[in-house]
């Protein structure tokens, strides 16, 4: 994996990480608090159906409110309002159940709930408790209490078992966390390969930018420092003999200078398109009429035909000096590759929406292995090297132009109908 992919990765999941963390702590604070709630809610709901002391034994109270009297008895059985409630209580058997009598201090168990605990003590803490819910630290017990009368009934429960119920949420909560994160990673890794691929080709073809322009550039100076030391291992001779090596060095440095303006005009394109091109109405008949009339004479001395077929009144939203560049470039690039006594077609029409601008050679046809990669900086197949002296970044200036206007451009090439060069634009 590439630094770029692992780069992609690692800040994804921090930021996955981080989100799923925020998102999964507060679920879980959430189902806590929920938890807590319903455990409350559940011994509220216990002690509801419980009245006063009379009615939870079935008998009558004869006390009086300083508890002097007698107290009902505990019936054997038969006791209705009794059994009816310990039917309810019997469904949460981790419950227990005190009632609580204040003027006598005294402590009736209703239902222990399974629990291990000196109920007794608890209920006399519960009842000199503020709180009607809380929790009783030393005992390890959570309570609820409601006051009948002057009296209390309470419901008591370990504390362990909300502390049991929460480390669950947490590790089911902790399972997901991970799972989430595995997934999310198995997700990244795979997008890390389309995220980071223009990327990589985009260093890649600067590279190739680099290594092209290096050596492009590499042919000329050589030529340049050949000629410069022929001329200095003869200095006796005169300018009209050392003509050939001083022609071969000017050329070589006009040869460099086009690749040069080439490179900056390329540059100059691209950082305009960034910051959008200033697009008004333009007539792209004239200026394409005024393309073929300029390569005419370039057509003439190989000896091939140009044929024009070249809607009037055809007006694009584009830049003149852009749309003068595309067509020349597009007509220069077909004379080269035409062979002597070929013939060239330049055709513009307005199609619906569109202007259509198309130059078509019918020689040398564009193998399909380089046809994806004409419109690349620098990119010549080997024959087009050997055969024309360009540099390869007239087709890539003309895209760049073209898709600054909001166009595009493309290509088709077979060996029957030869090269097609189609650039459209929208109509102004």
């Amino acid at each position: 994996m590439t630094a770029y992919r692992k780069r992609f990765v690692l800040i994804t999941m921090s930021l996955l990480t981080a989100v799923l963390l925020v998102v999964f702590v507060s679920l879980g604070v959430y189902l806590a608090r929920s938890n807590a709630s319903q455990l409350r809610f559940t011994m509220e709901q216990v002690l509801k159906p419980l009245g006063d002391r009379r009615e939870f034994f079935g008998g009558i109270d004869n006390r009086d409110e300083k508890g002097k009297g007698t107290p009902p008895e505990l019936p054997d059985n038969g006791g209705r309002g009794a059994m009816e409630d310990r039917r309810f209580l019997d469904a949460d058997a981790d419950i227990a159940v005190v009632f609580y009598d204040t003027a006598a201090e005294s402590v009736t168990v209703l239902s222990d709930g399974g629990l291990n605990a000196d109920l007794e003590s608890a209920a006399r803490q519960i009842a000199a408790a503020d709180a009607a819910y809380g929790k009783l630290s030393g005992e390890g017990l959570l309570y609820c209490k409601a006051a009948v009368g002057t009296n209390w009934k309470m419901a008591v429960t370990p504390a362990a078992s909300l502390t049991g119920s929460v480390l669950q949420v947490c590790l089911l909560l902790a399972l997901a966390f991970l799972a989430a994160l595995l997934l999310f990673f198995v997700v990244t890794f795979r997008l890390s390969k389309f995220a980071a691929r223009p990327l990589e080709e985009s260093i890649a073809r600067e590279r190739q930018f680099v290594a092209d322009a290096s050596h492009d550039l590499k042919t000329p100076l050589t030529v340049i420092l050949a000629d410069s030391s022929i001329l200095r291992a003869n200095p006796d001779s005169t300018v009209a003999e050392q003509m050939q090596w001083v022609e071969s060095a000017e050329d070589a440095a006009h040869h460099m200078q086009q690749m040069i303006n080439e490179m900056l005009t390329l540059s100059s394109v691209e950082q305009i398109q960034e910051k959008s091109l200033e697009l008004v109405r333009t007539d792209f008949s004239s200026l394409a009429t005024k393309a073929v009339l300029q390569m005419e004479s370039v057509a003439y001395d190989k000896g091939i035909t140009l044929d024009e077929a070249i809607d009037d009144g055809v007006f694009v939203k584009g830049a003149a000096e852009y749309l003068q560049r595309v067509c020349s470039t597009l007509i220069d690039n077909a004379l080269k590759y035409e062979p002597e006594g070929g013939r060239i077609r330049v055709a513009l029409k307005a199609d619906k929406k569109h202007a259509v601008f198309e130059v078509q050679n019918y020689g040398l046809a564009i193998s399909p292995d380089d046809l994806p990669h004409i419109f690349e900086r620098f990119y010549r197949s080997d024959k087009a090297r050997g055969q024309t002296g360009g540099h390869g970044l007239g087709l890539a200036i003309a895209k760049q132009m073209t898709e600054a206007m909001n166009g595009a451009i493309a290509c088709e090439s077979t060996p029957q109908s030869g090269t097609l060069f189609r650039v459209t634009l929208p109509l102004a």
